[in-house]
């Protein structure tokens, strides 16, 4: 009787899993393992006395929300025994529920198995494993499980260690950018050029057309004659005052770097260090700025655990500009916010990835000239 009670609470636990959420970013995952299984000793007998073992497997899962995840596995098995000297072999498969505390890596499991060697049997097993991230794509596997036999109140355990590839996700599309036109060179784009074709140099109108003028020497054509022009050779697509010298003008730009993180992650992905390089690259431009790192995390979880996760987050952007691209770690500073300073408010997944982030901003200023 209390077997089919623990048999029925299971089926339960799977049947209210399978409708949670589906809108998680979190991949999928395929992954091989090895195991050390430790056999109930009164399993085999009356024949010989079976009891540990090795064994290989193969599992395939997926993360269907922050909290919730499933999986299918399939093992062999090889158990030894002492006296006489001999092994069995044999199979087990079957499903697993996982669920994720606080939408960590750690994670509960409790699933249904069955297990043949000379016979079939039915099993329930509950177990406690993480992924540890290696990569963006690859993880370390580690877990320990107890499984009991419905028949006879067997009672296994194992100790499992994989590797995994997880897959999917989102890509951001590239930005386009408009492309002006100008075939002839007059300045004038061909959209709104009523004379196309205009000899190169010549003075043109607002609409592209040549408009007639005394012919005055002027050597660089920079609509000052030479007889005034301070400025010799000054570029043809330079503005200029009435020297004929550019045109200075200063601007403040601004250059800001945005990453986002996966779960309780804070490690960068390689699809962001393009971004990285850009932001080292404009502070290497301008040493004399500096900038703050500020960490973010969704409203998931503990608000003391968030404000050190987006500390952690902060703290490994700065490292990677200082040791890949060699900004001085002085110009940066880091500051976690937790989840005090939230994109989105609004508690979905979007609105969790959206607000899983890095953001630093450096304002300097640049001396450009003004172009036509």
């Amino acid at each position: 009787m209390k077997n089919k009670l623990f048999a029925l609470s299971v089926l339960t636990l799977l049947s209210q899993a399978a409708y949670a959420d589906n809108s998680s970013e979190n991949p999928s995952w395929f992954g091989g393992f090895g195991e050390f299984y430790n056999s109930d000793n009164e399993k085999f007998l009356p024949g010989p006395q079976y009891n540990n073992g090795l064994g290989l497997g193969l599992e395939f899962g997926t993360r269907f929300s922050e909290s919730w995840g499933a999986r299918i596995e399939w093992s062999h098995l090889n158990i030894d025994a002492k006296n006489p000297s001999q092994s069995i072999g044999g199979d087990r498969g079957g499903v697993d529920i996982l669920f994720y505390p606080q939408q960590s890596d750690y994670y509960v499991f409790t699933g249904l198995k069955a297990e043949k060697f000379d016979e079939t049997q039915g099993l329930v097993n509950v177990g406690l494993g993480r992924h540890w991230d290696v990569s963006s794509n690859f993880r370390v596997i580690t877990e320990v499980a107890a499984y009991h036999d419905f028949g006879e109140a067997y009672l296994d355990h194992s100790v499992k260690l994989g590797f995994a590839y997880s897959f999917g996700g989102n890509s951001t599309p590239a930005q386009v950018v408009e492309k002006v036109i100008d075939t002839d060179k007059d300045s004038v784009e061909d959209s709104r050029d009523l004379c196309p074709n205009t000899p190169l140099n010549s003075r043109v109108d607002s609409n592209g057309c040549v408009v007639d003028k005394p012919v005055v020497a002027d050597n660089d054509n920079d609509g000052v004659s030479n007889k005034t022009d301070m400025c010799a050779n000054t570029p043809s697509t330079d503005k200029v005052d009435s020297k004929g010298c550019s045109i200075f003008e200063e601007k403040e730009v601004q250059m800001q770097l945005d990453i986002k993180f996966a779960n309780n992650s804070s490690l960068v992905k390689a699809s962001d260090m393009a971004e990285l390089a850009e932001f080292a690259a404009f502070l290497k431009r301008f040493p004399n700025t500096n900038a703050v790192i500020e960490g973010h995390s969704s409203s998931l979880g503990k608000k003391q655990y968030n404000v050190w996760l987006s500390q952690k987050r902060a703290e490994s952007v700065r490292d990677l500009l200082v040791e890949n691209y060699g900004v001085k770690a002085a110009r940066l500073s880091v500051k976690g916010y937790g989840d005090s300073q939230l994109l989105d408010e609004s508690g979905t997944a979007a609105a969790h990835k959206v607000n899983r982030r890095i953001v630093a901003n450096v304002t300097a200023v640049e001396r450009k000239k003004v172009t036509k």
